[in-house]
């Protein structure tokens, strides 16, 4: 007797956890990808401590802050992370003219990492730093495409939260070197495509933020109206990291008081009619109580006047007691699709967009600081 087969439906909350972990994870790894590449071409020369320092008759503290090899170690350790969890550690690489040709990209990189940290240079033209730099830009250029079509069969947001991480990085890493150029084209693709494709996944606000101040310094990098060595860029990419991996609410970068300021503002524009009419209506009422107050008709005919009058009040205290809810409302109320809450969300996400958007310097007005690129 054939025994019924179970089948088990996924919880539909875990998968799209899991797809979200997936999305993050992927952006992260493009964005390794091109900052590994970026602080390899980047790498100063070798800090190393004489050996006879280390007698023991003095202290040698701690540096405070990690050295670019250890940046660049650290880095290659959460690639390795990222390629396990999104199961691509196990990649090949398959030229058989290759004299590492079955072996996986992740080892030679790592291979080769530690080699560059360890190899002296006393020069730009050193031919052994040279070497190992190209076989590292071979192997994560091979290992880049081999990922794009793995990543063909993934969910498509994975994908492109993969290529997006990657370009963003590759603004900040690899603007100013000779080979690198960017497309006008490409740049919309990104914002109008697939950043806001991810959407699902990322905190409210931020696709349209990472979009605004993505198309600003791309546009300005594209026209060459920037010098290559600013901070500004550095400081952009930072948020832009933030932000895509979800390590910062995009409200924390705006001034809750600013935008309650900007949402009442916006608000009376929208209700100016019903603001206009209900002014107008108090003034007719209490300047209609005030003429008759002056007259010079008996008390008994005023009285008589005054007490027809307060109905009037009445409807002035309901138009005051309406114009007070509606202000009310309009900083409180949260419930979706309302035309209040669409109005408070456009006037949050134009407030993210100016506080997490740093400016591109100008090549002839921008201030000259120059960033420590490493």
């Amino acid at each position: 007797m054939n025994e019924p087969v179970i089948t088990t439906i996924p919880d539909p909350d875990t998968v799209n956890i899991n797809i979200q972990q997936s999305v993050s994870n992927a952006a992260q790894l493009g964005w390794a990808f091109a900052e590994l590449l970026g602080r390899c071409f980047m790498l100063p020369g070798l800090y190393s401590v004489p050996a006879s320092e280390w007698k023991g008759d003095q202290l040698i503290p701690l540096r405070e802050l990690s050295s670019p090899r250890e940046e660049l170690n650290g880095l290659m350790i959460r690639i390795n992370f990222l390629v396990d969890s999104l199961n691509l550690s196990s990649m090949l690489v398959n030229n058989e003219n290759d004299p590492n040709h079955g072996s996986r990209f992740v080892d030679i990189l790592r291979t080769n990492i530690k080699l560059l940290c360890e190899t002296p240079l006393s020069d730009s033209s050193d031919s052994t730093h040279q070497q190992i730099l190209g076989k590292i830009n071979k192997y994560l250029f091979e290992w880049n495409l081999t990922i794009q079509e793995a990543l063909q069969v993934r969910p498509k947001a994975v994908f492109k939260a993969y290529i997006v991480g990657r370009s963003l990085a590759s603004l900040r890493w690899c603007f100013g070197f000779d080979n690198w150029t960017l497309d006008r084209k490409f740049i919309e693709k990104i914002c109008h495509e697939y950043i806001p494709a991810l959407s699902p996944y990322l905190s409210p606000f931020v696709p349209g933020a990472i979009a605004n101040s993505v198309m600003s310094w791309g546009y300005a990098i594209v026209a060459s109206s920037i010098p290559p060595v600013f901070v500004q860029l550095e400081k952009q990419a930072d948020i832009w990291y933030a932000l895509l991996i979800s390590e910062r609410d995009p409200l924390s970068y705006v001034s809750k008081a600013y935008t309650a300021k900007r949402n009442t503002w916006k608000v009376l524009g929208a209700y100016s009619p019903l603001f206009i009419i209900s002014g107008l209506t108090i003034c007719f009422i209490l300047g209609l109580l005030l003429v008759v107050l002056l007259s010079n008709v008996n008390t008994t005919v005023k009285v008589t006047i005054a007490v027809g009058i307060l109905p009037l009040l009445g409807i002035t205290q309901t138009i005051v007691t309406v114009i007070a809810n509606i202000l009310q409302t309009a900083l409180t109320d949260t419930s979706k699709g309302s035309a209040l809450d669409d109005m408070r969300n456009v006037t949050l996400q134009q407030a993210v967009n100016a506080a997490t958007l740093i400016l591109p310097p100008s090549r002839t007005t921008g201030p000259r600081i120059l960033w420590k690129r490493c």
